[in-house]
């Protein structure tokens, strides 16, 4: 990796511009139909299985029939889930049709989901069980919300089930993702965490999510060079609906990582899943990382395997830093 240190400003590798024309969809779509059979990812939970091809296919049959309902370029789509297999083909269908994606945490108050629905003003939603009654009763006096869509098998409240949705196959060589102006149009819009008031959004382009893939398979090649070492399996632990997270996941994913998610912390589930999947690499916050640096019960699992760990959102101490390295 070409890093360079001059009057203590640390310098990396010069940036690779990214094309404007991309599309984020379609570069996820490349990488899905690439990978084919391959699992792509494993639920800690309940040891469920999915596959590149999974994911491909379901994406585009909820795609097309997203489509039918009348979503266009331009619209944006709410999505309020924990991690599952659902979030991950809801997200791709609503940007390879060349819409809005805009996640909401699972714990907001009915407040703060009032709030973000007004200021985003999507014309579907997307809801898992959890947050369900409460997309539902927000959005009801809301005019632009036109359809909720469920995951799961029972209708929690009037809508759209999703099993309905992607049940029809559709061929995916037929399949035309709408065309993009990765520099200008927005891909996702994010939100703040909220910490100094009520969230805000934060619109991302397509090229803003391309230029963090790029990023992330750089250091990759360049890490598991200089460290003689492989990635094959990551652990994704941090919440999808935080732009951290949700750029993690789909930049491993397209890099042909199989990642085992978890939808909780839990101490005990969270080591055994390292150890019995034998983990490289997980994202991280900081007290996770305290967790790891000082807790007794670290001790009694094989943490061989794990050599990359990322930490983000808030700041990490250097002592912490080391003790996590050293144990």
């Amino acid at each position: 990796m070409s890093i360079s240190i001059h009057n203590n400003v640390v310098s990396g590798p010069e940036e690779r511009a990214i094309p404007a024309h991309l599309s984020f969809g379609q570069y996820l779509f490349d990488q899905l139909k690439n990978n084919g059979d391959k699992i792509a990812l494993i639920s800690a939970e309940t040891g469920e299985k999915r596959s590149y091809k999974y994911f491909l296919q379901n994406s585009v049959n909820l795609a097309v029939k997203l489509q039918r309902l009348g979503l266009k370029k331009g619209d944006v789509v709410a999505l309020s889930s924990e991690n599952r297999f659902e979030f991950i083909v809801s997200s791709l269908a609503v940007v390879y049709c060349g819409a809005i994606l805009s996640t909401l945490n699972i714990t907001y108050s009915p407040g703060e989901i009032t709030h973000i629905l007004k200021i985003t003003k999507p014309k579907f939603i997307f809801t898992s069980p959890i947050t369900a009654q409460n997309m539902y009763d927000c959005s009801q006096d809301l005019p632009f919300v036109e359809k909720i869509i469920f995951f799961g098998e029972d209708e929690v409240v009037p809508g759209l089930m999703y099993d309905d949705l992607v049940k029809d196959h559709f061929n995916i060589d037929d399949f035309d993702l709408v065309d993009v102006n990765g520099l200008t149009d927005t891909v996702a819009v994010m939100c703040s965490s909220g910490t100094t008031g009520l969230p805000k959004g934060v619109m991302l382009t397509h090229v803003n999510f391309l230029t963090l893939c790029a990023h992330y398979k750089y250091y990759f090649s360049c890490v598991q060079e200089k460290k003689n070492s492989t990635v094959h399996n990551g652990l994704a632990l941090i919440p999808w609906f935080h732009a951290y997270g949700f750029i993690s996941l789909f930049a491993v994913m397209a890099m042909d990582i199989t990642i085992v998610f978890l939808i909780r912390f839990d101490g005990e589930q969270f080591l055994e899943t390292i150890q019995n999947y034998k983990i490289n690499m997980t994202t991280i916050v900081p007290p996770l990382a305290v967790f790891l640096a000082k807790n007794p019960l670290v001790l009694k699992y094989d943490l061989s395997s794990l050599h990359e760990v990322w930490c983000g959102a808030a700041p990490l101490s250097s002592e912490i830093q080391k003790a996590v390295t050293e144990r």
